[in-house]
């Protein structure tokens, strides 16, 4: 309901908002999977929770669910003692490579059009991304150091507004050197983009 269904805001204080969220809580980031497909289906919805275990549930699915080369895998074969293609010998399907996505989903997220920056990720963990694409087609680059979240970039590849929830108090935006009009909406602020135009997020 919450992924991939999209029904029910995860940042809504509705009942049934409130009801998956503790229903997500009774997963243990140690025991809740049984291969790596059940990360893309616990995991997404656990990052757009704000969870403080999703980060864990991540990394415990990308140790446990995978082949000796690192490729991911659908088995958990930590627990087995087994490699992926003895459990499941009929090679790799669609669903092992659903990791990259969940991950991306604790650096950036974008569901309503809103881009968050670093909504699910340890702001203890210095971290930093590239060109992760969000809804409206826009391509985000941003970096986490020191629990502090740097200057960002976000290029418009079809043009339209484009909505960030604010990671600073005041932000400033920039397209080659000139300054861009912002009106902010509560937590957000939003911009007019142009196709093919890279615009700088930058603090106030």
């Amino acid at each position: 309901m919450i992924f991939p269904g999209e029904d029910v805001d995860p940042e809504s204080d509705s009942e049934l908002a409130q009801i998956i969220r503790e229903g997500m809580e009774e997963f243990d980031e140690a025991d809740a999977f049984t291969h790596n497909f059940l990360s893309f289906s616990l995991d997404v919805p656990a990052a757009r929770l704000k969870m403080d275990k999703a980060y864990h549930m991540v990394r415990h699915a990308v140790n446990a669910c995978r082949y000796p080369t690192g490729t991911p895998a659908m088995f958990n074969n930590m627990e087995s003692g087994m490699s992926g293609l003895q459990m499941y010998p009929y090679g790799l399907q669609v669903e092992d490579f659903t990791m990259p996505f969940v991950i991306a989903e604790l650096l950036m997220q974008s569901y309503g059009r809103v881009i968050r920056l670093f909504p699910a990720w340890p702001k203890e963990k210095a971290a930093s991304f590239t060109t992760l694409r969000a809804e409206g087609g826009f391509l985000v680059s941003s970096t986490l150091e020191g629990g502090e979240i740097g200057d960002t970039t976000i290029h418009s590849t079809v043009g339209g507004t484009c909505r960030l929830r604010c990671p600073w108090p005041e932000v400033v935006v920039q397209e080659g050197g000139r300054a861009v009009e912002c009106v902010g909406e509560g937590e957000d602020v939003s911009f007019a983009t142009e196709p093919g135009k890279t615009y700088s997020i930058e603090r106030g």
